[in-house]
């Protein structure tokens, strides 16, 4: 607990600039490790004209985080330990900490989901075969999505119907779900996965915090399917990120003028995804069989 303390102080004073931290923990060894240094450091954080913010007080104010992270259930996971993610591990931009909520754990095999807030009853239905027949080929199969309304939704919903292992990344703190709507779904999730997120309490949901989020999706899983989406939008970000990091893109295909196809034809035509059908063509993209 103390190394999560030293973290949420450090990313406290790194404030958005977190890739700063991972560099220094690396250097260091840990984020206690910094703090021991933090003399040795002080010069560069002059140069990155970071606000000057007292390195007492950054722990302080961990401290407290922690005492209310305790009361909420929620718990974290710091850059370079043993739990970290490790797809996520690799990533240039990985977040210092993950927080979560519910029983975070890794397997061999993750699928992020992702499609538009939108979707239509054929996407729903895409969705939820999907993942059923994903589950039914390997049950230890985790489903990676943001918990937003539509796609999100019908990924995280599907997999909770098969008891299945879901991961909802969220795009603010832990104290609250947005939309409101899915609360109970985010609470369902929490039985048998975890909601997760990399900001600390009381973070507003604001909408550059979505397109931060993405690659966090996009980081965890092996591959991204995108079910539908509209020819501009999150899960468009989500399917780049992936390509980013050397994930594999899969994309269902819609019919030509389908406002709510049209990204995933895009993707498609630019040999940016491979074109699926169905969980088989998804499980031979992947070499699964």
């Amino acid at each position: 607990m103390e190394e999560i303390v030293y973290a949420i102080a450090l990313q406290r004073i790194c404030q958005s600039q977190v890739q700063d931290a991972v560099v220094w923990m690396t250097r260091y060894g840990s984020a206690k490790g910094v703090f021991d240094h933090r003399e040795e450091i002080a010069r560069e954080i002059v140069a990155l004209r970071y606000p000057i913010l007292d390195w007492t007080q950054a722990l302080l104010y961990a401290q407290r985080e922690v005492d209310e992270m305790q009361r909420w259930g929620i718990r974290a996971v710091t850059f370079g330990s043993e739990a970290y993610p490790s797809r996520l591990q690799h990533c240039v931009d990985a977040p210092l900490l993950l927080f979560y909520r519910g029983n975070y754990s890794e397997s061999r095999r993750t699928v992020a989901i992702v499609g538009t807030r939108k979707s239509t009853a054929r996407g729903n239905q895409t969705t939820r075969k999907l993942v059923h027949d994903l589950l039914d080929f390997d049950p230890a199969i985790h489903i990676v999505s943001g918990l937003a309304l539509g796609i999100d939704a019908a990924a995280h919903s599907a997999t909770v119907e098969r008891q299945g292992t879901t991961m909802a990344v969220l795009a603010h703190g832990l104290d609250r779900v947005y939309p409101y709507r899915n609360v109970g779904l985010a609470e369902l999730v929490k039985h048998k996965g975890a909601v997760l997120s990399e900001y600390p309490l009381r973070t507003q949901p604001y909408p550059e915090n979505f397109l931060r989020r993405n690659r966090i999706v996009a980081g965890m899983a092996d591959c991204v399917v995108v079910v539908e989406s509209a020819a501009r939008g999150g899960s468009l970000a989500t399917a780049r990120l992936a390509m980013d990091y050397s994930r594999d893109v899969f994309a269902f295909p819609g019919a030509p003028g389908d406002a709510y196809s049209a990204g995933c034809n895009a993707l498609i035509r630019d040999n940016r995804a491979g074109l699926i059908n169905g969980a088989d063509d998804l499980i031979k993209g992947m070499l699964w069989d």
